[in-house]
């Protein structure tokens, strides 16, 4: 499996982040899910996960990156997960920074009978933050950050 690996430097708070701490997977010949994609960032080695976008800048950045990444797929997984309604990071941190936007009506009506789990995904056809349930068949990569430096 072929990937990128970028070096950025990102200006959070009041300390800057050097080095490798993205990756980015594009998407392969066959469909994973969710789980596998944050499988396989948490194998690349310890304190690697899927990426956990936690602002409005962060999410510039990577959507920035997005745009230099060639045509495979749809688009990518990130560290969002959904458990009925409630958003959490992967790691189960609580989402401090959403940029979905309102919940397709068919999901809502889903939503109303049973439990149900959402996944968050970016997609190549406007960079932004989309629903994903566990049954759509999208062509995805993924993207993997070094939680921990």
């Amino acid at each position: 499996m072929t990937f990128w690996s970028l070096c950025v430097v990102i200006f959070v708070a009041s300390h800057i982040v050097l080095g490798e701490k993205y990756k980015i997977f594009p998407a392969g010949f066959s469909n994973i899910t969710w789980e596998q994609a944050r499988r396989n960032c948490m194998d690349i080695g310890a304190g690697w996960d899927l990426v956990k976008i936690q602002s409005k800048a962060e999410n510039l950045v990577i959507k920035d990156m997005l745009k230099c990444e060639g045509d495979n797929g749809v688009g990518w997984f990130i560290g969002g997960i959904g458990r009925t309604g409630v958003w959490t990071y992967a790691d189960g941190t609580r989402m401090t920074y959403n940029a979905l936007g309102p919940m397709p009506l068919g999901d809502t009506m889903v939503s109303a009978r049973a439990p149900f789990i959402h996944y968050a995904a970016i997609f190549r056809s406007d960079f932004a933050w989309h629903y994903l349930n566990p049954y759509d068949n999208a062509n995805l990569g993924y993207i993997c950050e070094a939680q921990k430096c």
